[in-house]
C-alpha cells in the first residue's frame, strides 16, 4: 500500500477535528470519528504532543518548538542570519539550534510534519491553530497525568526499608518546605549538613524566600544515594536511582518492563538525557507543595533545572566524562549495582563559595589531564613531577561556568 500523502493526511486531520474539536477524550474520539484513517491521523498528531515533555522539554509550548523550529530547519542551509549587519548573540544562536533540533526530533517521529505545515499555510492557516491547540493540550495533559499518577508515590524516596512515609504527607500542601521529611529531600545536597543541624530554622528561611537554598544550580538531595555523595565529586552516582527508584536500585531482582508502559508505547530502548531531566522534574514536583504542575515553585525555576540536567549530560559527553557515558548506557529496567562510597563529610564554610558545576568541571578536567598523560606514553618526567596534572585540572575548574545562567535561551548553566 502506497504511503498516505501529506495532502491526504491534512484532509483526514481536518475531518477528525470537525467531529471532536482540538480538545477531546479518547472515548469521545472513538465515539465520534467513524473513519479509522482519520482517527489514526489525529492520533499521530496527539502522539507528537505526548513526546514533547518526555523527549524534548516539558515546559516549552509546542507552538514554539514546531513553528519556529520548522522555519529554522528550512533556513539551515542559508548564510548565517544577521540583524542590522551584526551576527546574532551567542545565546540566540544556541536557542535557535535547540529549537531546530527539537523540530527535527519531531520530524523523525512524524516525517510528514514539514509537508503538513506547508499544506496548512497554503490552504487553511486558521485551522492550523486547532492543530497547535491539539498538540499543546496533549503535551499539557501528559505532564499533568504523569504528576497525578506519581502523586502518592513518596515511597520511591525511601532508603531505609523500616522507614515509612509520614501519614500527613498524603496532603500535597503539607509537603515541600512545610515538612521536614520532604524538605530534607528537596534540600541541596551540599547544604544537608546545615539542614540537619537545625531543620526548623533552615525550613523557615526557605519559606521566607531565601533564594540561596532554592537555586536550580544545586543538585537536590533526592537525586543522590545519600551514602554515595562525595562533596568533592558531586556527580558520583548522581541521578542514577531516580530512574528505577532507590529500593529497586538496591534490589538483586530484575525489574521487568510492562508491556503498556510509556517507554514501550513510544519505543524507548535506552536512557536519554531528556528522560532523566523529565523524571527529575516530576520527582521534585512529587516532593513539593505545588498542587498543579508548573515551571516555578517559589524561587525555584524548574525550566532552568531541566536545562541544567540536560546540559550536564551534553557537556559530559563532549568532554568524554566516563560517569555520564556509563549512566546513559545502563539499563533502566534492570538492576544496577550501586556501590556506596565513604560517609558524607561535613561541609565546610568554603563549600558555599564554589557551586557543584564548577567542581564537576574541575573533576572532568582532571580526568582529561590523566587521559592525555596516558596517551602521551606516561612520560617519566611529567609523571614524577606530580604537579602538572593536578594544577591544570584545578585551574581549568576555576574558569568553568558559574552556574548562574537560568534563562531558557541557554542550554542550562555551563558545566
Amino acid at each position: 500500500m502506497a504511503p498516505t500523502s501529506a495532502k491526504r493526511t491534512h484532509d483526514l486531520i481536518n475531518e477528525a477535528l470537525q467531529n471532536i474539536g482540538p480538545r477531546s477524550t479518547k472515548k469521545t474520539r472513538l465515539q465520534r470519528i467513524t473513519n479509522n484513517d482519520a482517527l489514526n491521523a489525529i492520533q499521530t498528531m496527539e502522539d507528537l504532543g505526548k513526546l514533547i515533555p518526555w523527549l524534548i522539554d516539558p515546559y516549552r509550548h509546542p507552538r514554539q518548538l514546531i513553528v519556529i523550529g520548522s522555519d529554522l530547519a528550512r533556513a539551515e542551509n542559508r548564510p548565517e542570519i544577521t540583524t542590522g549587519g551584526a551576527a546574532l548573540p551567542i545565546d540566540v544562536i544556541k536557542e535557535n539550534e535547540r529549537l531546530k533540533l527539537a523540530f527535527q526530533s519531531l520530524v523523525a517521529r512524524q516525517p510528514q510534519l514539514p509537508q503538513l505545515i506547508e499544506e496548512y499555510r497554503k490552504n487553511d492557516f486558521e485551522k492550523w491553530q486547532d492543530i497547535m491547540a491539539l498538540v499543546a493540550h496533549a503535551s499539557s495533559q501528559t505532564c499533568s497525568n504523569d504528576s497525578s499518577t506519581l502523586h502518592d508515590k513518596l515511597e520511591y524516596f525511601l532508603v531505609d526499608p523500616k522507614e515509612v512515609v509520614p501519614r500527613e504527607l498524603s496532603s500535597k500542601v503539607a509537603r515541600g518546605w512545610n515538612s521536614q521529611w520532604t524538605a530534607e529531600r528537596l534540600c541541596p545536597q551540599r547544604y544537608l549538613e546545615k539542614f540537619h543541624k537545625d531543620p526548623d530554622s533552615f525550613m523557615l528561611k526557605v519559606q521566607k524566600g531565601a533564594r540561596k537554598y532554592q537555586q536550580h544550580t544545586d543538585w537536590p538531595a533526592f537525586l543522590y544515594d545519600a551514602s554515595a555523595y562525595d562533596k568533592d565529586d558531586p556527580e558520583a552516582d548522581s541521578l542514577r536511582h531516580i530512574l528505577i527508584g532507590p529500593s529497586a536500585a538496591k534490589s538483586n531482582s530484575q525489574v521487568t518492563l510492562p508491556r503498556r508502559c510509556n517507554a514501550g508505547i513510544i519505543g524507548i530502548s535506552k536512557i536519554d538525557s531528556n528522560l532523566i531531566a523529565y523524571a527529575a522534574c516530576q520527582a521534585r514536583f512529587i516532593l513539593s507543595a505545588q498542587t498543579d504542575w508548573g515551571q516555578t515553585d517559589g524561587k525555584f525555576d524548574g525550566g532552568a533545572f531541566y536545562d541544567r540536567i540536560t546540559n550536564y549530560f551534553k557537556t559530559g559527553l563532549e568532554q568524554g566524562d566516563e560517569t555520564v557515558t556509563a549512566l546513559l548506557s545502563c539499563e533502566v529496567f534492570e538492576n544496577t549495582n550501586i556501590t556506596s562510597a565513604d560517609e558524607l563529610e561535613a561541609d565546610s564554610d568554603d563549600s558555599d563559595n564554589e557551586d557543584e558545576d564548577a567542581k564537576i568541571e574541575r573533576q572532568r578536567q582532571r580526568q582529561q589531564t590523566q587521559r592525555n598523560a596516558t596517551g602521551n606514553g606516561g612520560n617519566d618526567d611529567t609523571g614524577s613531577n606530580g604537579n602538572s596534572g593536578s594544577s591544570n585540572g584545578d585551574n581549568a575548574g576555576t574558569t568553568g561556568g558559574d552556574g548562574n545562567s537560568g534563562t531558557r535561551n541557554d542550554a542550562g548553566p555551563t558545566a
